[in-house]
């Protein structure tokens, strides 16, 4: 095999699904294996373009699609495609957070349960 030999383009971390609250945004990220590479995003099977809703960026070998103010007719499927190297991931979006989902998300704040009416 040839040293100088271009290496084949991989995926280095995939996309991971995501949950996203009502009017909030949401990332998808994937790492390939080289830089400057010409990506496509997908939501379901429609290509996406920048706009006002969908943020397009690259730093590196890092590939990412930002999700403005989110609606419930933006959860599906997202795909990243590049050659052929693919790599897809839910969009789920909920109208609020519960009171357990706020908990997880902020462990370290205080949290005070009281009785309704007390």
């Amino acid at each position: 095999m040839c040293p100088f030999a271009e290496l084949p383009l991989e995926l280095v971390s995939p996309l991971e699904d995501q949950v996203a609250i009502k009017k909030e945004a949401a990332k998808f990220k994937c790492k390939l294996s080289k830089e400057n590479q010409a990506v496509k995003w997908y939501k379901n099977t429609q290509e996406i373009r920048s706009s006002e809703k969908f943020s397009i960026t690259s730093e590196g070998q890092v590939y990412e699609l930002h999700v403005a103010s989110c609606e419930k007719a933006d959860a599906g499927e997202y795909a990243v495609k590049c050659g052929p190297v693919r790599s897809a991931a839910a969009l789920e979006v909920k109208g609020s957070f519960s009171v357990f989902e706020l908990c997880r998300k902020f462990k370290k704040l205080p949290l005070i349960w009281l009785l309704l009416g007390s």
